[in-house]
């Protein structure tokens, strides 16, 4: 019988230890795995990562329209975004505009000078090109048809049918 009870006396002194155990082990696991702990508090810390890049993201987008809603005002009417606007909304573009602002682009970015060759167009092309030439920043390569061939310069004969010829 004193074996008995011996054994109800510590296991009696057992439990509390064990329940307390028991509690602590639950708080700690609550504390890294729970919806609140260590694990959760990580991914959202990433969440918000994303967010702030996402927001930072939206306001330059915001500014952006909000700097080309300003160049439309009536007060501050803007020329060039409204003739921008004009010609994306009518669809339409004029060709001499795209040849100009495309030469003085590369221009722009420390280009000494452009090579172009007009295929014998009649859009107004050659006169944009002759002007730039004026300049002495553009050179232009006239092509021309298989019979004007023989009253080439030597350069552009020679890029027209191949170097070395």
């Amino acid at each position: 019988m004193s074996i008995g009870l011996d054994l109800k006396r510590r296991l009696r002194a057992a439990i509390a230890p064990a329940l307390f155990l028991a509690v602590t082990a639950y708080f700690c696991w609550n504390a890294v795995q729970g919806p609140h702990g260590l694990k959760s508090y990580a991914t959202q810390q990433q969440v918000l990562k994303q967010a702030k890049a996402e927001l930072a993201l939206a306001e330059a987008d915001r500014d952006a329209w909000l700097r080309r809603v300003r160049g439309l005002e009536s007060d501050h009417l803007d020329r060039d975004m409204l003739d921008e606007r004009a010609r994306a909304l009518l669809n339409l573009a004029n060709p001499n505009d795209i040849i100009t602002e495309n030469i003085a682009f590369h221009l722009a970015h420390v280009v000494d000078l452009i090579v172009a060759m007009d295929n014998l167009s009649v859009d107004g092309t050659a006169g944009i090109l002759r002007q730039f030439e004026r300049r002495g920043v553009l050179h232009d390569l006239r092509q021309a048809d298989d019979d004007d061939a023989e009253h080439l310069p030597p350069g552009p004969h020679r890029v027209r049918r191949g170097l070395g010829d």
